[in-house]
């Protein structure tokens, strides 16, 4: 018997004085503990899909496909995975019928 590893593909809002952007990404680890001290932005959850490693990678890959990348002032890991601030909803809607379609 295979077990399914849970994880979870997740949006969330970094932002600072200068600069606000999304990011997304995939982790099978709490979000805390993902960004403490780790990301040179303050940050706050906007979304978590809860899925297995391979539909969350597929959610973050569309989701890099669909949408322009933003490049923050900051260089941190994942920063490759950002977008600009007016295409959230846009990309909530999109990783919303991503996981209706699982």
């Amino acid at each position: 018997m295979s077990i399914i590893r849970k994880n979870r593909f997740y949006i969330i809002k970094c932002f600072d004085n200068d600069e606000c952007f999304i990011k997304t990404g995939t982790t099978g680890s709490e979000l805390s503990r993902r960004y403490s001290g780790k990301i040179p932005y303050s940050w706050e959850v906007v979304s978590e899909i809860f899925c297995s490693v391979t539909e969350s990678i597929a959610m973050e890959n569309t989701i890099s496909e669909n949408f322009h990348q933003y490049s923050p002032l900051k260089k941190f890991g994942g920063y490759l995975e950002c977008f600009m601030v007016k295409d959230l909803n846009m990309i909530i809607e999109k990783s919303l019928t991503l996981t209706l379609g699982r």
